[in-house]
């Protein structure tokens, strides 16, 4: 059974303003505007299946016309999805007149790929039009590698956008740091804390086939038939009754077909006892992955391979363990059926979110406010899907308020769920009581059939 289910926040947000002491001047850049056009990488090292993003970023002192960046054709890569994201920051300048503002925009273009080949990937000048006028990047070189070769992702703040819109540490930036939650856990109630969801038993749970086996990967799915885009958790786990001497992951799964997030990956074994079949076996966690599949039809969750060196227990009535042998074993291959988003009852502010989510949105700081200085209200999607993926939905914002600019942060946590914070900048430009409309939202939620 499946259910669109549409969100609305409980009431609207109220912004109640005052007229400043001292109200900043604002100066507006007339005629020509600098623009520059730009293109990067999140990472130039992937390995084969995984997922880059190559950002073109279009920075200029005023507002222009940008039309869509033309990706030249490249093969070895699958393109998976694209984001957009326009911010617009002021810092005060000295000038040969006095202290003036200057207003730098910056509109985002960012373009996920899938690594399809192996070997070094070259892309191409990309060509946007600007204010009619032609502008190219430089070139930018992917290095492909081999499935089981995993350069070292970049630790937390890994969201090249978020660095990138941060460069310039002047006073605009200073006062929205000062609206923003510090790096780390974020200041909500998180999954690991009262509220969190009681964990279910997967759908799908490999089990030893021998008895008497070194050792073998255990593979864990908590749904096996979903939606385009619907979330299923995968777990791998080395199994063994033996004493390990080496530990060789010799192929990670590519996942072909899905969009993947990293929940968890242990570069160090800690093994626990688990008792399956009757049989005490020493258990670890190797990785958990959140996938989306891209496409319906039937995505493939292909085999982890490890190879290890391993010493059996003595049979018998001898104790301790006897001669380390060397095996190889692969986890299970799973197929997962997928559906394609049904269009009956579909809602209009339905736009390709599946899972179950919650939203909440809140005014940063207390007040007052005053006109003409900016206000920031957080609006928060969390829950079990990819939280990533969310565009903020349309608000049709009252007459007196102005749309500045628009911040967002997205991060999953261990037990699978994920969050996507927006931070959108308002500058009331009216004395008075502002009213913010409710937020309309819409999710395709699939319902567990009752037993």
């Amino acid at each position: 059974m499946v259910n669109f289910i549409g969100m609305k926040l409980k009431r609207g947000l109220v912004i109640k303003t005052g007229n400043f002491l001292i109200p900043f001047l604002f100066s507006l850049l007339a005629g020509a505007q600098d623009v520059q056009v730009s293109a990067a990488l999140d990472m130039d090292r992937v390995p084969l299946g995984e997922t880059f993003v190559v950002i073109v970023t279009v920075q200029s002192t005023g507002p222009v016309q940008v039309n869509e960046p033309g990706l030249p054709q490249v093969s070895g890569m699958q393109l998976i999805q694209r984001t957009e994201n326009t911010s617009v920051q002021q810092s005060l300048s000295s000038t040969p007149q006095g202290m003036d503002w200057k207003t730098i925009r910056r509109q985002q273009f960012n373009y996920h790929f899938q690594a399809t080949q192996l070997g070094q990937l070259s892309v191409e000048a990309i060509e946007v039009v600007v204010n009619g006028k032609l502008y190219q990047t430089k070139p930018l070189l992917v290095e492909v590698l081999p499935e089981n070769q995993r350069p070292q992702r970049p630790q937390a703040d890994d969201d090249l956008e978020e660095k990138l819109l941060k460069e310039q540490d002047d006073i605009f930036d200073q006062l929205l740091r000062r609206h923003m939650m510090p790096q780390g856990r974020p200041q909500f109630p998180g999954p690991s804390g009262p509220g969190a969801r009681n964990q279910k038993e997967p759908e799908f749970r490999s089990m030893p086939t021998n008895a008497n086996e070194a050792f073998f990967i255990q593979l864990e799915v908590d749904k096996k038939s979903v939606y385009e885009g619907e979330q299923v958790k995968a777990t791998w786990y080395l199994v063994t009754r033996g004493q390990m001497e080496s530990l060789d992951r010799a192929k990670f799964p590519s996942l072909k077909g899905f969009w993947k997030e990293i929940i968890e990956e242990n570069p160090q074994i800690q093994f626990y006892e688990e008792v399956i079949n009757g049989t005490v076996y020493r258990k670890a966690l190797m990785a958990t992955h959140a996938l989306f599949p891209i496409k319906a039809g039937k995505a493939i969750i292909d085999e982890f391979t490890v190879k290890s060196r391993v010493r059996m227990p003595m049979s018998g009535f001898g104790f301790g363990f006897g001669r380390a042998y060397e095996f190889t074993k692969s986890s299970k291959r799973l197929e997962i059926d997928v559906k394609p988003l049904p269009l009956v009852d579909r809602p209009k502010e339905f736009t390709g979110a599946v899972g179950q989510f919650e939203v909440t949105s809140q005014v940063d700081g207390t007040g007052p406010f005053f006109v003409n200085q900016p206000v920031t209200i957080k609006i928060r999607f969390e829950g079990v899907g990819n939280a990533k993926t969310l565009d903020l939905p349309l608000i049709e914002w009252p007459e007196g308020i102005e749309l500045y600019d628009t911040k967002n942060e997205s991060r999953f946590f261990k037990d699978g769920r994920s969050y996507k914070e927006f931070q959108v900048l308002l500058i009331p430009r009216k004395e008075g009581t502002l009213n913010i409309p409710q937020i309309n939202f819409a999710f395709l939620i699939q319902r567990q059939k009752s037993m």
